[in-house]
């Protein structure tokens, strides 16, 4: 058994899972075990395209007594030779490019239409021998044993080499590197907030995988990606660690887990895995404690309009001539104070995490503490 390691498009995997199952029906009719694929985490090149590092187990050479099949030399009337090796692991040495036909084991010389070139692993020796004489080398198996098992290698390695070219855009194809898919779904977020697909129906809005989808759409020239910026990026990055690596007791009595624990080991996402990808970024964010006390600074320039991240410290109001106030007082994970005066109940709870879309009004000092009015808000994300 051997193990050839190959990188191929994301793109190309579902080819090359339907090839290979061809090739194993042809394997075991020649008597071999089928060979074994397996799937390593995906990695993104430059130019943003998704990879899959593979491997393939299995037998993937002709050997016997130290002494291994590594090409086959059809000759042509010219002199020259075809040469046909099943093999990158070693180079065919030169000479056999314009050798003749003789066999170097018996060292009769006779025209054959094929000879065929053995290696030995301790020695690097190679032999170019006949039909009858290669039984010698590779355990008393017969010529034409021997080449329908080098046919099959040879077509199997040529076809993973040629996999390792791309094929189409991946892009177009709805297969994206995790952390690019989770730095855009954290822009959104940060843009529109979080919205599940049940609050998204409940509201009349849109999800944010479904904004998320909407920004790789094909065609290509069309995207309208969020702007990601740095903070993004970093989030999307702690994110998919977090998925990743969450543990096998976190994940045995939620399949959530599981699902996007899966998702962030493959190391890519695609159309039907959009929705759990997506709600990776808000996942994560659960996790994180509200943030200790601190000095409160005040936030942002008067009249912004942003989102904020904010956990509820205080629901409380009081009543006036014009009639009754709700007064919400938040927390930022940077420990900064800012308070909502509203006429509207907006059912915030004390201790729960929202995404509030807001404009800053003042920036004043209640008992010695700096505070931020924020007015006109909007609940963007209820982090239950």
């Amino acid at each position: 058994m051997s193990v050839r390691s190959f990188i191929i498009p994301a793109t190309n995997q579902n080819l090359v899972i339907q090839k290979l199952d061809k090739l194993n029906k042809r394997a075991v009719k020649l008597g071999l075990d089928p060979v074994v694929l397996s799937w390593g985490k995906a990695i993104v090149n430059d130019q943003g395209g998704v990879l899959l590092p593979c491997e393939l187990l299995g037998s993937l050479s002709i050997s016997y007594d130290g002494w291994e099949f590594i090409a086959t030399l059809q000759h042509l009337p010219t002199g020259e030779n075809i040469i046909r090796s099943i093999t990158n692991e070693y180079e065919i040495p030169f000479e056999y490019r314009t050798s003749g036909s003789a066999c170097e084991h018996c060292n009769v010389k006779r025209y054959r239409k094929d000879t065929y070139v053995v290696r030995h692993d301790a020695t690097e020796e190679a032999k170019q021998v006949g039909s009858s004489c290669i039984k010698d080398f590779l355990g008393g198996n017969s010529p034409d044993n021997i080449m329908q098992r080098a046919s099959f290698i040879g077509e199997l390695l040529s076809f993973m080499e040629g996999s390792e070219r791309e094929t189409s855009h991946s892009v177009s194809e709805g297969i994206f590197y995790i952390v690019n898919f989770l730095a855009q779904t954290a822009a959104v977020i940060r843009e529109h907030g979080w919205f599940s697909k049940a609050k998204a129906s409940e509201t009349g809005g849109k999800s944010t995988a479904s904004r998320v989808e909407d920004n790789y759409k094909p065609p290509f020239s069309g995207f309208q990606f969020s702007n990601v910026l740095p903070e993004d990026k970093v989030l999307a990055q702690e994110a998919a660690d977090w998925a990743e690596n969450l543990s096998d007791e976190e994940v045995e009595s939620s399949d959530y887990l599981y699902n996007i624990r899966a998702i962030a080991r493959s190391g890519m996402v695609g159309w039907r895995t959009v929705g759990f990808a997506a709600s990776i970024i808000s996942a994560y964010l659960k996790t994180k404690p509200e943030p200790a006390v601190q000095e409160s600074n005040f936030v942002g320039a008067l009249k912004q309009r942003t989102i904020f991240d904010l956990f509820v410290k205080k629901v409380s109001g009081f009543s006036s001539m014009y009639g009754y106030t709700n007064k919400y007082l938040f927390q930022d994970l940077n420990g900064n104070i800012l308070v909502w005066l509203t006429s509207t109940n907006q059912d915030l709870q004390e201790g729960k995490r929202y995404s509030i879309k807001g404009t800053i009004k003042s920036h004043k000092e209640f008992k010695g503490v700096r505070e931020t009015e924020i007015n006109r808000c909007e609940v963007m994300t209820h982090y239950e």
